[in-house]
C-alpha cells in the first residue's frame, strides 16, 4: 500500500424532505477517500466540490426528469439542453429545492416537452 499518499476524510451532512408529511430529517454521512498524490487541504476540497457541482445537476436531471431512462430517438441534446435549462431558471430565481419544485410541477413540465417535441 506503499501508492496510497492520502486519505481524505469527507462529512456529508445530508436534509431530505418528506413531500408526503412535510418532515425535514438530518443524516450525516462520513465517507473516506485515497488518493496516489499529495496536495494541500485546499485542494482536495476544491476538487471534491467541483466533482459534486456536476453530480448534483446530474442528480436533479435523472431522479426528476429520469434523464437516463429517457430513450429520445429525436434530437436528444436538445432535450438534455432543455432540462439544464429548467434547473438553471429554477435556481436563478431562488428556488432552493429544486427536485421539490419541479416534482410539484412536473404535470406542467411533461406537457411542455410533448408540445416542445412536436416542434422538434
Amino acid at each position: 500500500m506503499t501508492h496510497i499518499k492520502t486519505i481524505i476524510k469527507v462529512v456529508k451532512y445530508i436534509e431530505t424532505t418528506n413531500h408526503k408529511t412535510g418532515e425535514i430529517t438530518n443524516t450525516i454521512s462520513n465517507q473516506y477517500l485515497i488518493a496516489n498524490f499529495k496536495e494541500s487541504s485546499q485542494f482536495f476540497h476544491d476538487t471534491i466540490l467541483k466533482h459534486w457541482k456536476v453530480e448534483t445537476m446530474h442528480k436533479y436531471k435523472d431522479c426528476t426528469f429520469q434523464e437516463d431512462k429517457h430513450t429520445a430517438y429525436k434530437n436528444p441534446f436538445i432535450f438534455t439542453i432543455i432540462r439544464s435549462l429548467i434547473i438553471n431558471i429554477l435556481m436563478l430565481n431562488g428556488v432552493t429545492k429544486v427536485q421539490e419544485q419541479i416534482t410539484k410541477n412536473q404535470f406542467d413540465y411533461i406537457d411542455a416537452l410533448v408540445l416542445l417535441s412536436k416542434l422538434a
